[in-house]
């Protein structure tokens, strides 16, 4: 532990979190008609970068200028290593926020980020954060900030808090062991009918999932020292004081109303006088667990023709072509549909020409002869990339620093993905962000990389002598032969789809 009460023994994991890609951000505040000065040259401070796999992707993918601090030197070194591979000039600082807060030799930036941080440190942690975004946060910059929420997680505060008491005053052994004789306990608790968990079946539901998570995750969520699931409201006003004023969440399905509000709720939502009880009774709507929030110094709204200049800039990029475009998406008010006679002619005009630009102005042109309009275009444009099926283009993708940082980084994660699986994206200079790679699949590229003229031969012998099998479907293939039709359906459909998006 450190004297923040943060686990500080076993390090986090490799965490991607997309969300907090400049490209992505830029995105979030356009979905909603917010003004910003977000670019592929930004100047982007991480607080708390874990691993730095995040930091190491944006900063490879931009031409902006990198900061990050997280107290555990560990993780800091072992950020370093990635940082390196990228050649930027990124500066890393093991410093605590309130050391962090105190010093007079940063920039001011254009974005501060910080994932999950918010909830598992001090009071004091807090306020060192609000500091540094009062003091070197630019006007128009923006703070990412993604934190537990009430209500969602107001059923299981007390068992997290049963878990954490168990592992501190019963457990014995490392904290993994700690951790796992905590779950046991819970769970014999639950089977033992104590009326807390009957009357909240759903606890068992989310015990089921800790047991099947990383447990280095699990520990870090649930057995830190500080745990501090907020309201909106509670975080809205306590960045106030660095005159922070909410703008959009990073998640994009949830800025159109239309899909991530309950219908009943619309009505009662928009009477409300003001935009943070807008989102507080939001939250109650949904059981909001987690919010993923961009806050902005100077919230400024955007419309008209601005608005539709802003829009017709913005390209996007189809991940991966043999994946079949979503018919229906999970929002934070359930399973949507989408409608056929919108979503199919966007789709097919996507899919008629992948070598043409995707963009609003482009798609909606392919589609004058029909009833869609320009804006319906571009919630479609929102939607497809919110599930996932499309990404954001990035201005930088043909710039050669951008395309040598990226291909850098991406041999280093790859190299490693040899003797582990604990990265599974690489950087795309294409869409500024992280692509899910499997390991498989990075071990393929790294044959391929080394000249291998039988990549799937060479990744199946890599593994027969480590005493690994291939997985499909979830089965083990046992059968040599048929391992490696598994191994080249999935090379074959790399190069012909994602292998473009990505440099190694």
């Amino acid at each position: 532990m450190s004297n923040d009460g943060y686990i500080l023994d076993i390090d986090y994991i490799y965490g991607y979190f997309a969300e907090q890609a400049p490209v992505n951000l830029r995105l979030a505040l356009l979905s909603k008609g917010i003004a910003n000065n977000i670019s592929g040259s930004s100047s982007y401070l991480e607080l708390g970068f874990g691993q730095g796999l995040t930091l190491a992707i944006n900063a490879a993918t931009s031409r902006g200028e990198y900061y990050g601090t997280d107290f555990n030197p560990s993780q800091v070194a072992a950020a370093r290593r990635l940082m390196e591979a990228t050649g930027r000039d990124i500066k890393l600082f093991d410093q605590s926020f309130e050391e962090f807060a105190r010093r007079t030799d940063l920039p001011q930036f254009d974005i501060i980020a910080l994932h999950g941080i918010w909830s598992w440190v001090s009071d004091d942690s807090r306020a060192a954060i609000v500091q540094i975004a009062k003091n070197n946060l630019k006007p128009g910059g923006i703070l990412y900030v993604s934190y537990n929420t009430n209500p969602g997680w107001s059923p299981a505060t007390p068992m997290r808090h049963l878990l954490r008491e168990y592992a501190r005053r019963a457990a014995t052994g490392s904290l993994m062991q700690k951790a796992e004789q905590s779950l046991d306990f819970v769970d014999s608790i639950m089977q033992a009918g104590a009326r807390y968990f009957v009357d909240n079946p759903g606890l068992q539901q989310r015990l089921d999932r800790m047991r099947a998570s990383d447990k280095t995750y699990v520990l870090h969520e649930y057995f830190n020292e500080n745990w501090h699931p907020m309201s909106f409201i509670d975080i809205s006003e306590m960045l106030s004081e660095a005159k922070l004023s909410y703008a959009a969440s990073a998640n994009l399905l949830d800025n159109i109303d239309s899909l991530s509000i309950p219908e009943s709720a619309r009505r009662i939502i928009d009477a409300l006088p003001d935009e943070n009880l807008r989102q507080m009774t939001r939250d109650f709507f949904v059981g909001q667990q987690f919010r993923r929030d961009i806050f902005q110094k100077g919230v400024r709204s955007i419309s008209g023709r601005e608005l539709r200049e802003e829009v017709n800039s913005q390209s996007f990029v189809l991940v991966d072509a043999l994946a079949p475009p979503p018919s229906k998406i999970l929002t934070s008010a359930g399973e949507a549909q989408l409608l056929e006679g919108i979503y199919g002619p966007v789709v097919q005009a996507i899919l008629s020409d992948l070598n043409q630009d995707i963009s609003a102005s482009s798609i909606s042109d392919r589609l004058s002869g029909t009833d869609i309009s320009f804006w319906q275009v571009w919630e479609a444009l929102l939607v497809l990339t919110g599930a996932g099926w499309l990404s954001p283009k990035s201005d930088c993708s043909d710039l050669p620093d951008v395309i040598d940082a990226t291909r850098s980084l991406n041999r280093e994660i790859v190299n490693r993905s040899v003797y582990s699986e604990q990265i599974k994206v690489l950087a795309s200079h294409k869409t500024a962000a992280g692509i899910s790679y499997s390991r498989i699949e990075q071990m393929l590229m790294y044959c391929y990389n080394r000249g291998s003229e039988d990549p799937c031969g060479s990744v199946l012998e890599m593994l027969d002598a480590e005493g690994e099998k291939i997985l499909s479907q979830g089965d083990v293939v046992e059968d040599h032969d048929a391992a490696l039709v598994v191994l080249s359906q999935i090379w074959g459909n790399m190069k012909d789809t994602k292998l473009d998006l990505v440099l190694v």
